[in-house]
């Protein structure tokens, strides 16, 4: 049988009767109302609209028939009103409007005209009564010009959300993932399907000004923006490329705040939110700005991930490959894509063609010259490599081939590349080449960063900039780059990169020991010393 409304006839040979007994089978599962991102926060007198699905995302209702028959409204005062159907309210697909008034003139009947706490009751043939608390506050919005018929935009109460979240425009109506007039502010004609990106802090921050009437300018562009959004499609942190469902967060929110009188943070939300886990994500995204204007179209994946690091060793010299290191040492591990000058074609590392390479802990990645195309644009000048990493936003490095003087070099002043230093062990690097040219590097050097064995990086700076209290500095002293003991006090690999304005970068790698037991302390060389002769008076 399918769920719905029977008559069962039962017939007995007893009392020879037949009677009838209504009875109402009903879905298993639970459904439940998810309030709409649309009427996100509704005011007195406005609707409310819900998403009726079950508990794993089953559809609601049939295509025959209508099977939402009656609405029951609990008002704040407890005064219970069966709202009339179409008339008050209505179901199209899974989606439930409440109407907050009816009518006109003196017929006018306002649904929703209390403040507080209401519940809505739908019953519907083939299903368990569903019920929903919704919070409806009193229509007191100051700034007119920036509400909507719909009422006021989605605020959120939840501390510690720390997201940013993704509107759809209001322009026009189309397509999945709404339509957004992109032509507004960027002088681009046509519409393009997109979203806008709302920052959380700067959103709320607007919104509470308006309602305590101290907005500004700008503040009122970004609230009108946010009023003007037809719907609020996904949620994310700032740092993370999952995007979760918006309604499923506001209706999370929403609930244990009515039910257990507290507020969800955005961290609690995902450790159950795996169901809310959205499948798909917006192409093109515009920024809303501070003072409420959009910015560039920009792609969505450009936009999410980990904040992009430094790479180093982005100059050399014509013909010579690129060594690039990074402060992040999880960031090479996981590029995915590498494409250069905005080539389509990714860079290729195979037995055929080798542009770029790994080492074996991925702590470097070497550009070799045959991922440059040697007649457009020319090798001498900037190129653009176009980094892809898993979690991380898209990476646009800069890489300047230079067609300066080969014969300036890095080698240990004291011993041999295969010789290694103690910890706590000065190091002197020789500066190779004509001395008049040593001395030109050397003045012109503009950074240096020291590689620990750790993967971790950081710069190193001269006494008079950094301070010598730690003795982790470097001094030039005639045609020499002198490290100090304090910058090597771990046992492993160090890589020294120097960057000199005019020269290709530069890196010498720097392999130290442990030291075994304490050195023995020098022996003074002994004295003889003479007898003090005897003076007789």
């Amino acid at each position: 049988m399918n769920r719905g409304r029977y008559y069962l006839n039962i017939s007995s040979d007893y009392v020879r009767e037949t009677r009838t007994v209504p009875i109402h089978l009903v879905d298993a599962t639970n459904f439940k109302m998810i309030l709409s991102s649309s009427t996100a926060s509704p005011v007195t007198g406005s609707d409310i609209k819900f998403t009726v699905k079950g508990e794993n995302g089953e559809s609601f209702g049939n295509d025959i028939r209508i099977v939402a028959q009656r609405l029951v409204l609990t008002k704040p005062s407890g005064n219970k009103v069966e709202l009339e159907k179409i008339k008050d309210w209505y179901v199209i697909g899974d989606l439930l409007t409440v109407c907050g008034s009816s009518g006109d003139g003196e017929n006018k009947k306002i649904n929703t005209d209390e403040e507080g706490v209401y519940t809505i009751t739908l019953y519907a043939d083939g299903y368990q009564a569903i019920s929903k608390k919704v919070e409806v506050r009193k229509n007191n919005i100051q700034a007119a010009a920036v509400t909507t018929a719909s009422g006021t935009a989605g605020k959120i109460k939840a501390k510690k959300v720390d997201v940013v979240s993704s509107a759809t425009g209001g322009k026009s109506g189309g397509s999945a993932g709404g339509s957004v007039d992109f032509s507004s502010e960027a002088g681009i004609g046509g519409y393009t399907n997109g979203n806008y990106q709302f920052d959380y802090d700067l959103l709320v921050n607007a919104i509470i000004l308006n309602e305590l009437g101290r907005n500004n300018e700008s503040s009122k562009a970004v609230v009108k923006r946010w009023f003007d959004s037809t719907k609020v499609d996904y949620v994310l942190d700032k740092d993370a490329t999952t995007l979760y469902k918006f309604e499923d967060y506001l209706d999370k929110v929403t609930e244990v705040r009515l039910d257990e009188q507290r507020e969800v943070s955005f961290a609690e939300f995902k450790e159950n939110g795996a169901s809310s886990i959205s499948q798909q994500s917006p192409h093109d995204i515009k920024l809303v700005l501070e003072d409420g204007l959009l910015g560039s179209t920009t792609a969505f994946r450009e936009q999410v991930g980990k904040a992009k690091p430094s790479v180093m060793g982005t100059v050399a010299l014509k013909g010579e490959a690129f060594t690039l290191t990074t402060d992040d040492p999880e960031y090479f591990e996981a590029i995915t894509s590498l494409n250069m000058d905005g080539n389509s074609a990714v860079l290729r590392s195979d037995s055929y063609l080798k542009q770029y390479e790994f080492n074996a802990d991925k702590t470097e990645l070497k550009i070799y010259p045959s991922a440059f195309n040697s007649y457009n644009p020319p090798i001498v000048g900037d190129h653009v490599l176009r980094i892809e990493a898993n979690g991380y936003k898209v990476n646009k490095v800069t890489l300047s081939v230079k067609q300066g003087n080969t014969d300036i070099g890095l080698e240990f002043n004291s011993k041999s590349e295969d010789q290694k230093y103690r910890v706590g062990e000065e190091v002197q690097i020789k500066v190779t080449g004509e001395e008049s040219a040593a001395r030109d590097y050397l003045s012109n050097i503009t950074s240096i960063t020291v590689n620990k064995p750790d993967k971790s990086s950081r710069p190193v700076y001269t006494a008079s900039v950094g301070g010598s209290a730690d003795n982790d500095y470097y001094e030039v002293m005639d045609n020499k780059l002198v490290f100090m003991p304090g910058l090597f006090t771990e046992a492993g690999e160090y890589t020294i990169h120097v960057v000199a304005k005019g020269y290709s970068n530069k890196l010498i790698k720097v392999n130290v020991e442990a030291v075994s037991g304490k050195p023995e302390l020098e022996k003074e060389p002994e004295v003889t010393l003479k007898v003090t002769p005897t003076v007789k008076m």
